[in-house]
């Protein structure tokens, strides 16, 4: 009977635990990064950015998450109504593969503040020199870029040696140049060595400096576990954060002299052309010769008007009205990253003033 009895206490003991467990594993608070894509998307196709997954009035098919710092899909409930291949971050309570309760807000900024004081560091470089924001600090200030890995990551890299390229130029402005990752000082010295990296390249191995800066992907697991937001801080010489510059989208990089452009609008961009026409004048340029997928590259068209000129956009009435056509490259497979890299600004000059203009596929997003 004793024994009868104490099979039925952990008989009732082990299902009384299996039913708290079960009771604190219905869902799991916090929140999700990524994309809204249809739910006629898979995740490989998510990840290569088909044109499918931002597909609108597909047949059954309803806007989902796509996680792209774990490559995963989640659905929402309730779902999402408007967002079709928006960077977003999703709050809400994990239920299986569903986000219910959801709240989704646009993904628009991470890091520290503009104004805000940088935090001090120590870190050791590839070549094992240790670094500060003392020690990298040009005349006119520091850049800090902040990346995923030197190790696996194919964007991290094309950004750190088009950064290279621009070193030069970041020089001669009074500015010194770091990256900052959570990549051990091997790895760092190994990428630096095959691909000739100058500029000190801060190992972060267990992630402190990422934390003070405020831009850890705190969704990273396995080895993307510690690794941070990509992008860029400018700090001043008095140790101030004066701009950053960081994007929604993983895989979309500013190179380094897309940001001394917006640093330095006065240095113009690294390749222009003038183009002659009888009643205007028209300056081209880019802002890197060439580029990789994920780049954002500066496109400008300087336009200047001689003096009591006036020019009307289409819509208008009475008036003949102008208009800029960029013409895609059509002799690349890869058109498509192509296409997503580029970013326009467009100035009309008149009497010295400059308008800018935003690439029209940009304000049909917002």
């Amino acid at each position: 009977m004793a024994r009868r009895c104490l099979l039925c206490t952990v008989a009732v003991f082990f299902a009384v635990t299996f039913t708290l467990f079960g009771q604190n594993n219905l869902g799991t608070s916090g929140s999700w990064s990524g994309v809204i894509i249809n739910s006629a998307c898979t995740v490989d196709e998510a990840f290569a950015e088909s044109a499918k997954c931002t597909a609108t009035s597909v047949p059954g098919a309803t806007l989902v998450l796509y996680d792209d710092t774990i490559r995963q899909i989640y659905n929402l409930d309730p779902p999402a109504t408007a967002g079709l291949g928006d960077a977003v971050t999703v709050r809400g309570t994990l239920d299986g593969n569903t986000i219910r309760g959801v709240s989704i807000k646009a993904l628009t900024s991470f890091g520290l503040d503009v104004g805000q004081k940088a935090p001090a560091f120590s870190a050791r470089d590839q070549f094992g020199r240790e670094q500060t924001l003392e020690t990298l600090k040009g005349s006119k200030g520091t850049v800090l870029l902040f990346y995923r890995s030197a190790d696996w990551c194919p964007y991290c890299k094309g950004q750190l040696i088009q950064l290279q390229s621009a070193k030069a130029r970041f020089e001669e402005q009074g500015l010194k140049l770091a990256g900052i990752s959570y990549d051990s000082e091997a790895i760092l010295k190994f990428f630096s060595d095959r691909r000739k990296i100058e500029f000190p390249l801060l190992s972060d191995p267990d992630s402190s400096v990422i934390r003070a800066y405020d831009v850890l992907n705190s969704e990273a697991t396995g080895q993307n576990k510690g690794m941070a937001r990509p992008g860029y801080f400018f700090i001043d010489t008095k140790g101030v954060i004066r701009e950053k510059f960081f994007e929604a989208k993983y895989r979309e990089r500013l190179t380094g002299n897309s940001v001394l452009s917006k640093l330095f609008p006065e240095l113009g961009e690294e390749v222009t052309a003038n183009v002659e026409a009888p009643h205007l004048q028209l300056t081209v340029g880019q802002s890197d010769r060439a580029g990789v997928p994920g780049n954002l590259i500066t496109l400008t068209a300087d336009v200047r008007l001689p003096p009591d000129v006036h020019v009307y956009a289409p819509g208008t009435q009475g008036y003949k009205p102008i208009k800029l056509v960029v013409i895609l490259s059509r002799n690349s497979s890869s058109e498509r990253q192509a296409t997503r890299a580029r970013r326009f600004s467009i100035c009309l000059r008149s009497r010295n003033a400059c308008l800018f203009l935003r690439d029209p596929s940009e304000s049909d997003r917002s």
